[in-house]
């Protein structure tokens, strides 16, 4: 038996060296050791769970823990050193708030080294001052605004090929009746009328002049709907025109010759289609009249200045001149729905007077909305019709009011 002890002992030592391990590899982990002596205490190895002796403390993040918590009712001492250093924090944050704040010149410091350090000074924007004259400045200033990729739409010539082919189509279909008017009549061909498929041999007029046909049909149909599409884009504002004429006309990019392509104004057509609100073409027309040019440096941003130092050239921000845009609609469209009420309303009127009153702004609400908003004509209606009901109804409840107030003796 004593034999017997040691060689056990040295078959279980690899089992507990393999245990050992476990452990180690669930204590970095942070997870439950497989042997515990204590419920939800660790041993570790070198560490002694702490004592609590008579007069004993602990010190914890929050302050010091006397003897006597084993019922739950722990006391905690404030730590001086903890609270000095949380008034210094706060102290810190609040001087720092309300302390010296950068100069102007130190913040565009900041800004430019910030920006630099990010790689922004990469990025890249033409200016079409800056490009060789010619057809690269032309391009660049066509391309630094919206608003001036206008282009020929070449309506003359696009309705002359579209008719050259439309010619020699007929003229083809006229080919094909004349064939199948023989064919009626010749029973050796007369089969071509009812097959499509000929055995080899046989006349092939007929197939000939349908690849010819087919060839030309095809060509045919793309002129027409290419040109289509073009017109379907829209014709620019006649300001946008003439600013890109001025500019052609004043700085001379192209040879002589070179720029008659914008002399054509009635055959321009704008990428832009009419995606353009009626009020945004209605504040850029008459910007420079009074009272409109007060709003004009409110419509220029650094980004557009920095475009060209050409004093007859002015960019306007998109985003500004769609805002203002906005907030001139908004103030159209209250005006006309709220304008008739305040007038019935707060204004003593005969029956007749508040009849003509309703009518005038029914009309004028309709005009509104077929020039405003560009409506269709079954849309203006309902508009229309809805407006109506509105204004009738309330001026219904005025009339019954003023009935009630007033009794006929």
């Amino acid at each position: 038996m004593a034999d017997i002890i040691p060689s056990v002992k040295r078959l279980l030592r690899p089992l507990s060296g393999n245990n050992e391990a476990a452990n180690e590899n669930r204590e970095e982990q942070g997870l439950p050791l497989d042997e515990m002596e204590v419920e939800g205490v660790r041993h570790r190895s070198g560490l002694q769970p702490p004592t609590l002796d008579e007069g004993s403390e602990i010190q914890t993040a929050s302050g010091i823990l006397a003897p006597g918590s084993a019922e739950g009712t722990a006391q905690v001492q404030e730590d001086p050193e903890l609270k000095d250093s949380f008034v210094k924090i706060n102290l810190r944050r609040i001087s720092t708030t309300f302390g010296p704040r950068p100069t102007a010149q130190e913040r565009k410091t900041e800004e430019e080294r910030l920006f630099r350090e990010q790689g922004y000074h990469n990025l890249r924007k033409e200016y079409y001052q800056k490009v060789p004259n010619g057809f690269p400045r032309l391009a660049t200033f066509v391309s630094s605004d919206d608003d001036c990729q206008i282009y020929r739409g070449f309506k003359t010539c696009h309705n002359r090929i579209i008719h050259h082919c439309e010619v020699e189509l007929t003229e083809l279909e006229k080919q094909l009746h004349e064939l199948d008017k023989r064919d009626n009549d010749n029973p050796i061909t007369s089969h071509r009328l009812k097959r499509i498929k000929h055995k080899a041999g046989w006349d092939e007029e007929q197939n000939i002049l349908i690849d010819k046909i087919k060839v030309k049909l095809k060509e045919y149909d793309e002129l027409v709907l290419r040109h289509a599409q073009m017109q379907a884009l829209g014709k620019p504002p006649k300001r946008v025109h003439k600013a890109l004429f001025n500019w052609i006309w004043r700085y001379k990019p192209l040879a002589t010759g070179y720029w008659d392509f914008i002399l054509y104004e009635e055959d321009f057509l704008s990428i832009k289609g009419d995606s353009t609100s009626y009020f945004e073409i209605f504040i850029q027309n008459r910007l420079k009249s009074w009272p409109w040019k007060l709003l004009k440096q409110r419509l220029i941003t650094e980004n557009e200045r920095k475009k060209t130092d050409d004093r007859l050239v002015t960019y306007y921000s998109a985003s500004r001149l769609k805002a203002f845009a906005g907030l001139l609609l908004v103030l159209t469209t209250v005006g006309i729905l709220l304008a008739p009420v305040f007038l019935l309303f707060l204004i003593p009127m005969s029956r007749s007077l508040m009849a003509v009153t309703a009518s005038i702004f029914i009309i004028l609400f309709s005009v509104v909305v077929s020039v405003v908003t560009g409506a269709q004509v079954y849309e203006v209606f309902v508009s229309t019709a809805t407006y109506s009901a509105i204004v009738v109804m309330f001026l219904g409840n005025i009339s019954a009011g003023n009935a009630t107030a007033n009794p006929s003796t």
